[in-house]
């Protein structure tokens, strides 16, 4: 049986997109045979969430992930190489990987310190390494990365170009991203989207909506998903809240107190904390309408779009022509139209009101989690034929 270990500094009990990709790489490929490893960072904050866990595959290190984060800081605040801290960080590195000695090393970005454990742990084990890019590091690159120093960008460029020469298969959410490493470093990349666990249980409350009629509900993060997404999608939004007084807009997620203060000037809009993922999955399904914002991402498909392909309502998405669009086209999930185009967006959810909209699913069996994990489990086993 071969091991493998995903090295991941988002992992359960914290909650963002994520860490579920990662969630079901590991229990999906548990059940493909793999004897299944995690590696994660043990965060005080999660403390009494995570102590006396009965799952010895879940190998929470706090000093290793200090070093390295340490090391990276410095880079990134001072524009100084502390040497001696990657000495650290090598030491416990190599110290934790000999202890589970596994054959395929699964470092899953972002973070970057992800890539930069993952790569040591290739050179001290010689192991197969495989780097998922859940989000781009130097591809539709974070604001951190965009607005850091040269000598940062300098190990972000390094990191890029040796996951790409060392790693034995890489794998990203997206045909664009593939066709980057194509493009830029003449090598194939496999695309694992985002997936929905359909076969989960689901068995929460929703929030309760009776008391406001039609609905749009929108979940997760706007800025804090990604820099810039508010301002770009803000007018837009003026646009929806005025124009539809009669239809209650809902949000439930962490919002920053400029994105609070905008939506408390409008009584259709109505805003809920950051709620546990079962909830908002099942509240999902209450909605009459669910709307995205993938502004102008080319390429990025959060793993709440695939929630909102299995809940059946229409999923109005404002953004251009991009890859979330192409997913929403080809499944009949709903429609996508540009933040400008007011007078359509205002359509769409008049045709929605009136049932003039058919939204019967197509084709989304493929972007389930159990069909992704397969893929991987069959790229990974091709690693050693």
């Amino acid at each position: 049986m071969k091991k493998i270990l995903i090295v991941a500094y988002y992992y359960p009990p914290e909650s963002n997109g994520g860490t579920e990709r990662v969630r079901q790489f590991y229990m999906k490929l548990k059940e493909e045979g793999f004897d299944t490893y995690v590696l994660t960072a043990d965060k005080l904050y999660l403390y009494k969430k995570t102590k006396g866990q009965a799952d010895n595959h879940i190998i929470r290190n706090w000093g290793l992930w200090a070093a390295v984060r340490a090391y990276d800081g410095f880079i990134r605040k001072y524009k100084i190489k502390i040497n001696f801290l990657s000495s650290i960080a090598n030491r416990l590195i190599r110290k934790t990987a000999k202890k589970i000695s596994p054959d395929v090393c699964i470092a899953s970005f972002p973070l970057s310190y992800d890539f930069d454990i993952g790569l040591r742990i290739k050179e001290c084990l010689n192991c197969k390494l495989v780097a998922d890019f859940r989000d781009g590091l130097l591809f539709c690159p974070f604001s951190i990365v965009e607005n850091g120093n040269k000598l940062y960008k300098d190990k972000m460029n390094r990191l890029e170009k040796d996951i790409v020469s060392y790693s034995d298969l890489i794998i990203t959410v997206s045909p664009q991203h593939a066709e980057y490493f194509s493009k830029n470093y003449g090598v194939g990349a496999r695309v694992i989207p985002n997936g929905f666990d359909h076969l989960e249980k689901i068995d929460c409350e929703s929030l309760d909506f009776s008391a406001y009629g039609f609905t749009v509900l929108f979940t997760g993060g706007i800025d804090s998903s990604r820099p810039g997404q508010f301002e770009y999608v803000k007018k837009c939004l003026e646009g929806m809240f005025e124009d539809n007084l009669d239809i209650t807009f809902i949000f439930v997620g962490n919002y920053n107190e400029y994105e609070i203060s905008f939506f408390s000037k409008y009584k259709n809009v109505i805003l809920y904390p950051r709620q546990l993922r079962n909830t908002v999955i099942a509240t999902q399904k209450r909605a009459n309408v669910l709307l995205a914002i993938t502004g102008d991402d080319t390429s990025g498909t959060s793993g709440k779009l695939y929630e909102y392909l299995f809940a059946e309502a229409p999923v109005l998405n404002i953004g251009g022509d991009n890859n979330a669009a192409r997913i929403i086209r080809e499944s009949n999930a709903g429609t996508t139209i540009s933040p400008h185009e007011r007078k359509k967006i205002n359509k769409y959810l008049e045709n929605v009101r009136n049932n003039h909209v058919d939204v019967t699913r197509r084709n989304i069996m493929q972007y389930t989690r159990l069909e992704e994990c397969h893929k991987l489990a069959e790229y990974i086993r091709g690693l050693f034929k």
